[in-house]
């Protein structure tokens, strides 16, 4: 008898611990954690802003959890995304990225390692108006000045984002070979860059840049709406614009970017049960009037896209029909390494140095000379020129490390030695210098040189 009471005893305890094991069922599973809301690009700016608020509601509505912001910038957002792509699917890491990447997984993008349609939606706090804004230090007033100007240059964060699309897709549709692309800038540099008269303007949401325009450092030349904004009724539309019938499949895909808004997802395969969870405590969130009353201070009016919808929206977005996926991807076309030759001047736009990245921008479209050491989208690169060649670099940025040590950009054996702390940059920036005898120069760079040793070069031929 005492036996089978010890035995008994023994089941109970193993069963008491065992239950405590287990998952906790529903909201209760989120007591006590802590959760990570990756935002794919720099702080500062829309997405960044959009985040921060979602996590501090989020939190509200999941009681006893805690929710981290973790910004993951690069390559146009996709180093972001394929960052929550493959996190764990516990329901635990979930993230915002740019609402134009479907473009970027239709047209293969190198780099892009996720499959929207598989994400696990959450939805978006709110439609965005697309527009472009140019900058008060330039002369132009409308569209029409800015299309008769010699040069345009625009910024975007990098081929996969929203701004870079837009930009140069409305490049093609309207035949234009004054404006200029250069990708590289995210987090607010894009508003500092215009400040500074660095860049002339930019395609963005109208949200991001609205009080940046009422401020007068700028002024909307183009919305991308159906319907003119209030208070601009005289700013041209994009559909009104594009005169082009066969670009009207374009305009309208470009105007159903902006109904998905600011995207939250996770990765695919988070349980249908903690999944109804985020997204519910998403939408009370969003419901809060305070919530909507610190929305609205900041001009990011609150318009609520359900998970369903946004997974609706995404799919359809990637179903596009082969002929327009054939000129998006022309916008994606990497410009090709220019052919050495003796006299020869390269233009880099800028370098960028971080812990782990090394990126060299060079012309419209180009990331010629990209490297992502840590995302697997390119860890070498090498630069061919002829001797008595010019290379010139107007911008270099240390951006978005989390190091506190000094960043480097150094070519042995042609006299290059910069150094910068984490944030700096010199812009603009006058560094240029001639190839001098044939050979193999070594370029390091970043707060640990050792990452790179060996990987990249800059070869000098006869």
């Amino acid at each position: 008898m005492k036996r089978i009471v010890s035995l008994l005893v023994i089941v109970l305890v193993i069963s008491t611990v065992l239950v405590g094991c287990a998952p906790k069922p529903g909201a209760a599973f989120y007591e006590g954690r802590t959760m990570t809301l990756i935002v794919a690009t720099n702080p500062g700016g829309g997405y960044d802003t959009w985040g921060r608020l979602v996590a501090q509601y989020m939190q509200k509505y999941l009681p006893g959890s805690t929710i981290i912001v973790e910004n993951k910038p690069g390559a146009g957002h996709v180093i972001g995304c394929n960052a929550i792509y493959s996190s764990a699917p516990d329901g635990l890491t979930f993230g915002t990225f740019n609402r134009a990447l479907p473009l970027a997984q239709v047209t293969g993008l190198e780099g892009v390692n996720f499959d929207l349609a598989k994400m696990s939606w959450i939805g978006s706090p709110c439609t965005e108006p697309y527009c472009v804004v140019i900058s008060t230090k330039t002369p132009w007033k409308s569209l029409d000045d800015v299309l008769k100007a010699e040069k345009v240059i625009l910024s975007s964060s990098g081929a996969g984002s929203e701004a870079h699309v837009n930009a140069v897709l409305f490049i093609e549709m309207m035949g234009l070979k004054n404006w200029k692309v250069v990708p590289g800038y995210s987090g607010g540099e894009d508003d500092l860059a215009m400040m500074r008269g660095e860049i002339h303007g930019r395609f963005a949401s109208w949200s991001s840049v609205m009080q940046f325009c009422k401020d007068g450092n700028g002024i909307p030349v183009m919305f991308n709406t159906l319907k003119p904004i209030a208070g601009y009724e005289n700013v041209p539309l994009l559909g009104d614009v594009v005169k082009d019938k066969k670009y009207e499949p374009l305009v309208g895909l470009l105007m159903a970017l902006g109904n998905i808004g600011r995207p939250f997802a996770g990765p695919p395969g988070i349980p249908k049960e903690r999944l109804q969870i985020l997204r519910q405590a998403f939408e009370k969130a969003l419901a809060d009037p305070e919530f909507i009353t610190k929305a609205e201070k900041i001009g990011r009016p609150v318009e609520l896209v359900n998970g369903e919808a946004c997974q609706s929206m995404i799919s359809g977005l990637l179903g596009l029909s082969p002929d327009i996926v054939s000129i998006i991807k022309a916008a994606y076309v990497v410009a090709p390494t220019p052919t050495p030759g003796a006299g020869q001047t390269y233009e880099i736009d800028r370098i960028s140095i971080e812990d782990t990245v090394i990126e060299l921008r060079m012309g419209a479209n180009s990331y010629w000379g990209y490297s992502a050491y840590a995302t697997g989208i390119k860890d070498s690169w090498t630069m061919t020129v002829k001797e008595g060649d010019t290379i010139k670099v107007s911008r270099l940025a240390s951006s978005s490390s989390r190091s506190t040590k000094a960043h480097a950009f150094t070519v042995k054996g042609l006299n290059i030695d910069v150094t910068l702390n984490p944030g700096d940059k010199k812009e603009p920036y006058e560094l240029s210098f001639k190839a001098g005898s044939a050979g193999t120069y070594e370029v390091t760079s970043s707060a640990d040189p050792g990452l790179f040793e060996g990987k990249y070069k800059i070869i000098v031929e006869k």
